[in-house]
């Protein structure tokens, strides 16, 4: 595997590594029915949490993926594969913290499921593209499940800031 492959899998990883924002372009979020004050305290509260949460580990994310992109401009394949194995703890970690939540709302749970699913997603592709010989095309199917679910998330995102700012306004 060339070095250039090794580059673009990493970058596109760390991209995918889930932080809580819409940022992406969502799919259009449903309508949504106003809530009573308290299921929307509960549902603002923790969303804000994993809002906090993500926003700390991004940080350390974005500390990975620069570290990622020396070693590949170095073709350091040992390197990244001491990467990988960091990132491989930084998720594990992420993913404890989330389980650690105690959430009420269904929404906001959802929100942490498929957080957790999409960082573990970024794991088996950084795994599989370090193996001497990849295979390209479950690689290929793991970013194409990784996107959708980043879709999805967007989309679960948006719904409830709407179900929050409806609230708020």
């Amino acid at each position: 595997m060339t070095m250039k492959k090794i580059f673009f899998l990493f970058v596109f990883l760390f991209i995918q590594v889930s932080v809580v924002s819409a940022t992406t372009i969502p799919l259009q979020p449903k309508r949504t029915q106003p809530l009573i004050p308290q299921a929307n305290t509960v549902i603002k509260d923790e969303f804000s949490t994993i809002e906090k949460l993500s926003a700390h580990k991004a940080k350390e994310a974005l500390t990975l993926q620069n570290e990622v992109i020396q070693a590949a401009q170095k073709s350091d394949k040992a390197a990244l594969q001491m990467i990988v194995n960091r990132m491989k703890k930084f998720v594990e970690d992420f993913n404890q913290e989330l389980d650690t939540l105690t959430l009420k709302s269904p929404e906001v749970n959802s929100i942490r499921t498929k957080t957790k699913q999409i960082n573990n997603l970024s794991i088996q592709l950084s795994e599989e593209g370090l193996r001497h010989s990849p295979d390209w095309e479950k690689i290929e199917e793991l970013q194409v499940e990784a996107i959708e679910l980043k879709e999805i998330l967007s989309t679960e995102i948006l719904n409830v800031q709407n179900k929050i700012d409806t609230v708020n306004q």
